[in-house]
């Protein structure tokens, strides 16, 4: 199928959906486990991707239910009662993301006028509320402009990480990071680390949240030959992210020491965010900041879709109970004022933005974008046309590998 420019701002939707407060955090957690880890993941990356996403967008368009989205399909396949559990789930996989997203903006911002601008910290709470009033603004708009806002600030996104990316490579020292994490000196603890960073991985280059819309969109547009032109958006998306996202990952590890990047994760703040502290540059001063809140803010508008999806989908099959009815404007009101509320709470709290994502966000997107649909092109007979033995037993495992990092987390 032709290449359309619709393809184009579909890809560019995706790309900004996946970068954002991730990949921000993923040299942070990845270089302190060294460069061989990074290596092996990086090796990862393209499948762990585009197989999850493709299998994501396929479970969604097989649906009978024309517009359907990711709960009413599951709901077809195996069950309402299943169907009410993944609700859950996929709420509970997108929204931690929008949370992480609301901490790293203020976070950044704050940083920015304390470091760059040399001003006193303003209050918090009034820093987190504008900043997430800002944010939840443009989701007033309608999808399609959405959409088209997110595409046109991936353009100077990418421009940008690539020119950060060779702006630091004078920076690089090989030295110390080569004897971090070299896997002969130790090899039970490089696999542990590998362990550990699985769900960071899954969530840096995650756009699952999105993947709903797209899906309906493309069999909207293209009935049958959907499919095709889905995986070949999808491929050329996850063919960018692995591009941009570890050619970035690689040149901010090389550039810091170990030290450097440990203090970056205490500090709770973006690598561009602590790397602008660190060089005297007044180009990256500006740069690397804008850098921050941008892939934030693109990625932000593509959770927020998902997010307020699965919540809007809670509270129709949970309000019945209740003896509650509401129209589709309440609910949407309803979640436009849970979101700001909450967003802004924990905004204002400043947890820990990579426990989030190693405890919570990480292993419950593997649930969602893993497990679910491999399990169900190995086990439903109306997918078996789909299937693909060796495919989704790479993404079962992936998905087992997250969850268990999460029970390990939990239980030691």
């Amino acid at each position: 199928m032709r290449w359309s420019r619709d393809n184009t701002a579909w890809t560019l939707s995706l790309f900004g959906t996946a970068v954002g407060a991730g990949i921000l955090f993923l040299p942070i957690n990845l270089g302190i486990n060294g460069l061989f880890s990074v290596i092996f993941l990086g090796i990862l990356a393209f499948p762990m991707t585009y197989f999850s996403h493709k299998a994501l967008c396929h479970f969604v368009l097989s649906s009978s239910l024309r517009g359907g989205n990711i709960t009413d399909v599951a709901e077809e396949y195996f069950g309402k009662p299943s169907g009410q559990i993944l609700t859950w789930l996929y709420f509970l996989s997108i929204y931690p993301i929008l949370l992480i997203y609301a901490i790293g903006a203020t976070n950044t911002i704050e940083s920015y006028i304390i470091n760059q601008l040399g001003f006193d910290a303003p209050a918090r709470w009034l820093l987190s509320l504008i900043v997430v009033l800002s944010m939840v603004a443009v989701i007033l708009m309608d999808q399609d402009k959405v959409v088209k806002v997110t595409s046109a600030i991936v353009y100077p996104l990418i421009a940008a990480l690539f020119f950060v990316s060779i702006y630091f490579i004078p920076h690089w020292q090989l030295a110390p990071t080569l004897a971090t994490g070299y896997p002969s000196a130790d090899l039970s603890s490089f696999l542990k680390l590998l362990w550990t960073c699985i769900p960071i991985m899954i969530f840096s280059f995650n756009h699952s949240a999105i993947i709903s819309s797209f899906s309906k969109d493309q069999h909207e547009k293209f009935g049958d030959k959907a499919y095709k032109n889905a995986d070949n958006v999808l491929r050329v998306t996850s063919s960018i992210l692995l591009i941009f996202v570890m050619f970035f990952v690689i040149s901010c590890i090389l550039s810091l020491t170990p030290e450097m990047l440990h203090e970056a994760k205490a500090q709770n703040i973006s690598v561009m965010s602590y790397m602008a502290n660190q060089f005297n540059s007044p180009m990256l001063n500006v740069v690397g900041p804008l850098i921050a809140i941008t892939a934030i803010v693109s990625s932000f508008f593509g959770h927020y879709l998902g997010a307020a999806e699965g919540f809007e989908s809670i509270i129709k099959q949970e309000s019945p109970s209740f003896g509650l009815t509401f129209t589709d404007k309440q609910i949407h009101n309803i979640t436009l004022i849970f979101f700001t509320l909450t967003l802004w709470i924990c905004s204002y709290l400043n947890p820990s933005i990579l426990s989030l994502i190693q405890v919570v966000s990480g292993p419950l997107t593997a649930i969602v974008l893993f497990i679910l649909p491999a399990y169900a092109f190995l086990r439903i007979e109306k997918l078996k046309p789909f299937k693909c033995i060796y495919r989704h037993t790479f993404l079962l495992a992936l998905g087992f590998i997250a969850v268990s990092s999460l029970v390990w987390e939990v239980l030691v």
